[in-house]
């Protein structure tokens, strides 16, 4: 028997095979290198940038600027690897402001593409023609030395990349077809003309007559070249945001308002206007516009990040497309809440097209709807004359623009679903009117914040709860505790104030920041932990109904969640407490609270724990009410809670204009507070001061005596619960899935 085959020696592969490896990392297709070619035009102070393609760019690419040009002198070696005019040491990419930087993406075209350089500076009298294969300047027809030749030509450079791939077959062999491979050129072309709004681009295909796809001037905004290149549909529904979110993250975006949806989501992300991907911020921008748009639609959105460069790491990929970013998750969770408040303030009129009934039809009558009138209808009834349907017809979007009408006020108690009429048809006079397309029973999601919810259907009788057994002392002492927001007493569950009576304003005046460095990092760490998922759960739910204990019942598109409203409503006061820091308003008791008697009706109840084996409840209760009162000017100009020097507390923070906490949460508020919190270190007493803080505003009981209201949370509790960030370490024990539509409608088909 033959022994193992000698190994393999190891050899340094060919220079030739090592520089078409490479290539093959920087271009993957023409669309790539186009982006890489577009770049270094603009790099070069171009105003005007023009590509010609052909066969998707397989076979011709070609693009024409009128930049600063390329120095005769520098031609011989331009097509080197690792040969750049934008960086000269390591550290330069600590505040690099150029897109290219490498000096390898003409390197890699000339490897596998024949690669034709047209170049003149302003200084020069001539253009220079050079050509290129393998990264070497070879001879041009009719030469014998390869060097540059002197030509007519424009300043500015002319750059030709002809049969692409021609000697990697198995990489033009995994091309799409060419149409297809030109729609990529296309959108990448769409994207820089949009972003880079002052330069002229144009992209037309190679052929005698052929129209340009895109052809933009210079000057403008933004928003005008999104109007030229992706039309009118969707340049009318964009809102505009100019802020600085962050960690010094300039925002500019252009975002589409609910009125608009697409099949395809169109995201153009720049990052210090290099184009890039991010699947992260992507996932979160598409996760947001959910709620507001019907299922399996999706929004336009252009966003253009600034950030200081050493913050930026473009040194990630050879292809420039990822970039990595300090507080990433910090700075993605800033955008989607900015996007949200923009969406949120647009959200009171949406645009719905309908469908007009041909005279006579009783399709109408059929659906029990009353007849429309020939020309789109008002929200107010009246009709209008059909505006003229023009089509925009350009490569990148072929929108039909429809006739629409505006419902305004359509939302009620901050309700933020629609219920979606017919789709669109306008047929003409000859046809018969097209039936709308019916939707799938288990995708049908009922939207009227109007309709009953699952506590009107019961009787609810209240239940004595643990904290209503103690004595008649401590029933008194517990009640003399009770909250008042100006002179209305908040001696029952939960009371809801008259937000036109009681202004919601922080105690100490004018909103104040300052700049506690343990906030900022509190609020980065809610930031990071944020659970996606369960945080739109939260942003979308509808109000159903309790179930039993603290758990309620809600419905976020087709599927119904259990939610532990204690546990929901601590972390949300939490979150709520941390950004309210040092400007809370302050609800004020009707009578001062003393600090002993309430710990000492907290330690008789079976919450606190006490035993045998501890101090004796007396003492506890001098000593928490000691601390508290030396931590007074702290409690209050912080959080707004003022102590007496004798040990009577006058005031506890606010979280929500129209609610004051439960009178029934304050004895053992005072006691956690005395006992829970970690007072010698900052960050660990703010965090728990905070947490305390929610505590106190979560409900222990539901349609109890001592407990919280359904109205109360239905009305204001659960609407608060929209803007909580869930953490994940405790999404799986607030939130629980219990039912799916299109779930139990497969059920159903099998019975």
């Amino acid at each position: 028997m033959s022994g193992p085959a000698p190994p393999a020696r190891i050899k340094k592969l060919d220079a030739t095979v090592v520089n078409r490896i490479a290539a093959g990392e920087v271009i993957h297709r023409p669309a790539h290198a186009l982006k890489e070619l577009l770049e270094n035009a603009l790099d070069a102070g171009a105003t005007s940038v023009a590509v010609t393609v052909k066969d998707g760019g397989l076979t011709l690419l070609q693009i024409q600027d009128n930049g600063s040009g390329i120095h005769a002198d520098d031609l011989p070696v331009l097509c080197e690897r690792f040969t750049t005019s934008k960086l000269r040491a390591y550290d330069d990419l600590t505040r690099i402001a150029t897109y290219g930087f490498r000096g390898e993406a003409l390197a890699s075209i000339s490897h596998v593409a024949h690669l034709t350089v047209v170049t003149r500076t302003a200084d020069s009298p001539v253009a220079y023609r050079a050509q290129y294969a393998d990264g070497n300047l070879v001879p041009a027809p009719g030469q014998t030395k390869p060097a540059p030749k002197p030509c007519a030509g424009n300043q500015g450079t002319l750059i030709q990349v002809e049969q692409l791939f021609y000697n990697v077959r198995n990489r033009l062999k995994a091309m799409k077809p060419a149409n297809d491979e030109y729609h990529l050129v296309l959108d990448v072309v769409a994207r820089y003309a949009v972003h880079n709004a002052q330069v002229a681009v144009s992209l037309r295909k190679a052929g005698a007559g052929s129209v340009a796809d895109v052809a933009t001037t210079g000057g403008g905004t933004p928003a005008d070249k999104i109007k030229i290149v992706y039309g009118a549909a969707v340049a009318k529904e964009l809102l505009s945001i100019d802020d600085t979110v962050a960690h010094d993250c300039q925002m500019t975006a252009l975002v589409t308002n609910p009125n608009y949806s697409t099949k395809k989501f169109t995201f153009l992300l720049f990052i210090n206007n290099r184009l890039v991907e991010s699947p992260k911020l992507k996932r979160a921008l598409d996760a947001l516009y959910a709620p507001f748009m019907p299922k399996g639609m999706h929004p336009f959105v252009y966003l253009a990040l600034t950030l200081p460069p050493h913050k930026v790491d473009v040194n990630v990929h050879p292809t420039k497309q990822h970039v990595q970013f300090l507080h990433e998750e910090e700075i993605i969770a800033a955008i989607r809440d900015r996007v949200l408040k923009e969406l949120q303030s647009a959200n009171a009129s949406r645009h719905f097209a309908v469908q007009t009934l041909l005279p006579g039809s009783t399709q109408g009558g059929a659906l029990g709807l009353a007849r429309a009138p020939s020309g789109p209808a008002t929200a107010s009834g009246t009709t209008s004359e059909p505006s003229g349907g023009t089509r925009s017809g350009t490569a990148a979007a072929n929108v039909a623009e429809q006739n629409e009408i505006a419902e305004d006020d359509m939302l009620v108690d901050g309700d933020e679903d629609f219920v979606q009429p017919p789709p669109p048809s306008a047929p003409p006079r000859s046809r018969p009117p097209t039936r709308p397309p019916s939707t799938a029973p288990s995708q049908l999601v009922r939207t009227d914040a109007r309709a009953t919810t699952l506590d009107q259907f019961f009787t609810v009788t209240p239940r004595a709860s643990a904290s209503a057994t103690v004595n008649a002392t401590q029933d008194d002492a517990a009640a003399s505790v009770a909250p008042t927001v100006g002179t209305t007493p908040a001696r029952g569950p939960t009371p809801v104030v008259d937000d036109t009576a009681d202004p919601f304003l922080p105690l100490h005046g004018e909103t104040r920041d300052l700049g506690l460095t343990s906030i900022t990092e509190l609020a980065a760490a809610v930031a990071a932990n944020a659970d996606p998922d369960v945080t739109a759960v939260f942003a979308e739910h509808k109000y159903v109904g309790p179930a039993r204990g603290t758990l309620v019942l809600v419905q976020a598109g087709t599927a119904l969640y259990l939610v532990d409203a204690h546990t929901a409503m601590h972390e949300w006061g939490y979150q709520r407490a941390l950004e309210l820091f040092a400007n809370f308003p302050a609800a004020r008791f009707d009578a001062p609270v003393d600090v002993r008697v309430a710990v000492r009706v907290a330690l008789d109840m079976e919450e606190a724990g006490w035993t045998e084996g501890l101090p004796p409840k007396d003492t506890i209760a001098e000593t928490v009410t000691a601390l508290l009162v030396s931590r007074a000017d702290m409690l209050l100009d912080y959080f707004s809670m003022e102590f007496t020097a004798d040990g009577h507390l006058l005031s506890v923070p606010r979280l929500l204009a129209r609610y004051a906490p439960p009178a029934s949460n304050i004895p053992l508020f005072l006691l956690r507070l005395g006992t829970e919190v970690d007072w010698d270190e900052e960050l660990p007493c703010m965090q728990g001061v905070l947490a305390e803080i929610g505590l106190l505003y979560s409900p222990i009981a539901i349609d109890t005596p001592d407990g919280t209201s359904s109205h109360t949370l239905q009305h204001v509790l659960f609407p608060a619960l929209r803007s909580l960030r869930a953490s994940r370490e405790g999404a799986g024990a607030t939130v629980v899935r219990v039912a799916n539509l299109h779930e139990l409608y497969k059920v159903f088909e099998r019975c």
